[in-house]
């Protein structure tokens, strides 16, 4: 009897662990399959509040490239930056997310 306990016990955290691995590769896929400069303020929005400042931050490197200050980002300034982003894609959702992304970054930075 304890044998087929534990056997029924190993196997449940077996199945678990696998759907935790799929789960994790499916969300790395999609995040790393975002590109800032073709986003709408639609499909901006449609993230997560979790994702929304990473997209913020990944536009935010690709804004700044070719310049000494490309490896540095200011969290707290681009922090700042998504509830704006937010507020006029809202505004706005047919309306590029990477143009919307460049106004506000001038403003802030």
């Amino acid at each position: 009897m304890k044998q087929f306990v534990l056997i029924t016990l190993g196997l449940c955290v077996l199945a678990t662990t696998s759907v935790l691995a799929d789960t994790a590769a499916t969300s790395q896929q999609s995040a790393k399959s975002i590109k800032p400069a073709t986003l709408t303020c639609e499909e901006f929005l449609s993230y997560d509040e979790v994702t929304r400042p990473q997209i913020v931050y990944w536009s935010e490197g690709m804004n700044r490239k070719g310049k000494p200050e490309d490896a540095v980002i200011d969290v707290e300034r681009t922090n700042r930056l998504v509830p704006v982003l937010v507020e006029d894609c809202m505004k706005e959702p047919s309306a590029s997310y990477w143009a919307k992304m460049k106004q506000e970054f001038k403003k802030i930075f």
